[in-house]
Protein backbone atom coordinates (compact mmCIF):
# COMPACT_ATOMS: atom_id res chain seq x y z
CA UNK A 1 0.00 0.00 0.00
CA UNK A 2 1.14 3.29 -0.88
CA UNK A 3 1.74 5.68 1.99
CA UNK A 4 -0.06 9.04 2.48
CA UNK A 5 3.12 11.40 2.48
CA UNK A 6 4.90 9.54 -0.21
CA UNK A 7 1.58 8.84 -2.64
CA UNK A 8 3.92 8.30 -5.91
CA UNK A 9 6.66 6.42 -4.41
CA UNK A 10 6.85 2.80 -5.76
CA UNK A 11 7.00 -0.08 -3.83
CA UNK A 12 10.06 -2.21 -3.81
CA UNK A 13 9.26 -4.84 -6.15
CA UNK A 14 7.81 -2.32 -9.08
CA UNK A 15 11.53 -0.58 -8.07
CA UNK A 16 13.58 -3.74 -8.23
CA UNK A 17 11.24 -4.73 -11.81
CA UNK A 18 12.25 -1.59 -13.43
CA UNK A 19 15.48 -1.56 -12.66
CA UNK A 20 16.22 -5.26 -13.26
CA UNK A 21 14.99 -4.98 -16.76
CA UNK A 22 16.46 -1.42 -17.65
CA UNK A 23 19.89 -3.10 -16.44
CA UNK A 24 19.00 -6.24 -19.15
CA UNK A 25 18.28 -3.82 -21.63
CA UNK A 26 20.95 -1.96 -21.12
CA UNK A 27 24.04 -3.74 -20.15
CA UNK A 28 22.59 -5.97 -23.61
CA UNK A 29 22.72 -2.74 -25.64
CA UNK A 30 26.01 -2.08 -24.33
CA UNK A 31 27.24 -5.53 -25.39
CA UNK A 32 25.52 -5.41 -28.51
CA UNK A 33 27.69 -1.86 -29.42
CA UNK A 34 31.00 -3.84 -27.95
CA UNK A 35 30.59 -6.49 -30.53
CA UNK A 36 29.20 -4.85 -33.71
CA UNK A 37 31.79 -1.73 -33.72
CA UNK A 38 34.70 -3.22 -31.26
CA UNK A 39 34.70 -6.56 -32.16
CA UNK A 40 33.88 -7.49 -35.24
CA UNK A 41 36.42 -7.68 -38.07
CA UNK A 42 37.13 -7.94 -41.76
CA UNK A 43 37.97 -11.36 -43.26
CA UNK A 44 38.47 -12.28 -46.61
CA UNK A 45 34.80 -12.86 -47.33
CA UNK A 46 34.35 -9.45 -46.05
CA UNK A 47 33.12 -7.96 -42.96
CA UNK A 48 32.53 -10.29 -40.41
CA UNK A 49 30.09 -9.62 -36.86
CA UNK A 50 31.30 -11.17 -33.70
CA UNK A 51 29.18 -13.73 -32.31
CA UNK A 52 28.36 -11.85 -29.48
CA UNK A 53 26.47 -9.53 -30.94
CA UNK A 54 23.07 -11.59 -31.98
CA UNK A 55 22.89 -13.00 -28.85
CA UNK A 56 23.41 -9.58 -27.35
CA UNK A 57 20.66 -8.35 -29.60
CA UNK A 58 18.37 -10.80 -28.81
CA UNK A 59 18.77 -10.40 -24.85
CA UNK A 60 18.27 -6.92 -25.84
CA UNK A 61 14.86 -7.39 -27.79
CA UNK A 62 13.49 -9.97 -24.60
CA UNK A 63 14.57 -7.40 -21.95
CA UNK A 64 13.27 -4.42 -24.11
CA UNK A 65 9.48 -6.58 -23.96
CA UNK A 66 10.28 -7.06 -20.41
CA UNK A 67 10.58 -3.23 -19.76
CA UNK A 68 7.86 -2.26 -21.81
CA UNK A 69 5.44 -4.17 -19.31
CA UNK A 70 6.87 -3.06 -16.35
CA UNK A 71 6.79 0.60 -17.13
CA UNK A 72 2.95 -0.21 -17.93
CA UNK A 73 2.46 -1.15 -14.44
CA UNK A 74 3.66 2.36 -13.34
CA UNK A 75 0.06 3.27 -15.74
CA UNK A 76 -2.11 2.77 -13.03
CA UNK A 77 -0.57 4.35 -9.69
CA UNK A 78 2.75 6.51 -9.69
CA UNK A 79 2.17 8.07 -13.43
CA UNK A 80 -1.71 9.00 -12.67
CA UNK A 81 -1.22 10.51 -9.13
CA UNK A 82 2.26 12.21 -9.48
CA UNK A 83 1.00 13.40 -12.97
CA UNK A 84 -2.37 14.84 -10.30
CA UNK A 85 -0.09 15.74 -7.84
CA UNK A 86 1.72 18.16 -10.78
CA UNK A 87 5.42 16.39 -9.40
CA UNK A 88 7.94 15.43 -11.58
CA UNK A 89 6.42 16.47 -14.76
CA UNK A 90 9.19 17.47 -17.26
CA UNK A 91 11.22 14.62 -16.21
CA UNK A 92 8.54 12.14 -16.23
CA UNK A 93 7.59 13.13 -19.83
CA UNK A 94 10.96 13.51 -21.02
CA UNK A 95 11.14 9.79 -20.03
CA UNK A 96 7.75 8.69 -21.87
CA UNK A 97 8.86 10.80 -24.93
CA UNK A 98 12.30 8.44 -24.89
CA UNK A 99 11.02 5.52 -24.02
CA UNK A 100 8.26 6.32 -26.80
CA UNK A 101 11.47 6.79 -29.03
CA UNK A 102 12.82 3.66 -28.21
CA UNK A 103 9.92 1.55 -28.69
CA UNK A 104 9.32 3.20 -32.57
CA UNK A 105 12.85 3.39 -33.03
CA UNK A 106 13.50 -0.47 -32.18
CA UNK A 107 10.32 -1.88 -34.38
CA UNK A 108 11.95 0.16 -37.36
CA UNK A 109 15.37 -1.52 -36.88
CA UNK A 110 13.34 -5.25 -36.83
CA UNK A 111 10.73 -4.56 -39.59
CA UNK A 112 10.84 -1.39 -41.27
CA UNK A 113 12.47 -0.47 -44.17
CA UNK A 114 16.12 -0.86 -45.20
CA UNK A 115 16.52 2.72 -46.14
CA UNK A 116 17.72 4.93 -42.96
CA UNK A 117 18.77 2.28 -40.75
CA UNK A 118 21.96 3.33 -39.95
CA UNK A 119 20.85 6.75 -38.93
CA UNK A 120 17.69 4.92 -36.64
CA UNK A 121 20.56 2.57 -35.38
CA UNK A 122 22.41 5.42 -33.92
CA UNK A 123 19.37 7.48 -33.03
CA UNK A 124 18.52 4.30 -30.79
CA UNK A 125 21.32 3.96 -29.00
CA UNK A 126 21.69 7.33 -28.49
CA UNK A 127 17.93 7.65 -27.42
CA UNK A 128 19.23 4.51 -25.18
CA UNK A 129 21.73 6.25 -23.26
CA UNK A 130 20.34 9.46 -22.88
CA UNK A 131 16.97 7.12 -21.47
CA UNK A 132 19.89 5.49 -19.11
CA UNK A 133 20.76 8.60 -17.53
CA UNK A 134 17.10 10.21 -17.80
CA UNK A 135 16.15 7.50 -15.77
CA UNK A 136 18.93 8.62 -12.94
CA UNK A 137 17.62 12.05 -13.15
CA UNK A 138 13.86 11.51 -12.74
CA UNK A 139 15.17 9.36 -9.37
CA UNK A 140 17.24 12.30 -8.04
CA UNK A 141 14.42 14.82 -8.60
CA UNK A 142 11.64 12.91 -7.09
CA UNK A 143 13.30 12.34 -4.21
CA UNK A 144 14.76 16.02 -3.82
CA UNK A 145 10.74 17.05 -4.25
CA UNK A 146 10.19 14.66 -1.81
CA UNK A 147 12.15 16.49 0.92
Amino acid sequence: MLELRQPAALPAWQRWLLYGTGLAVVSSGLAWLLAHYGLSGQSAFGADEHPMARWALAAHGVGAYALLLAVGSLMPLHIRVAWRLGRNRASGAVMGALLTLLAVTGLWLYYGPLAGRDWVSVGHWLFGLLAALMVWLHRWLGRRLRR
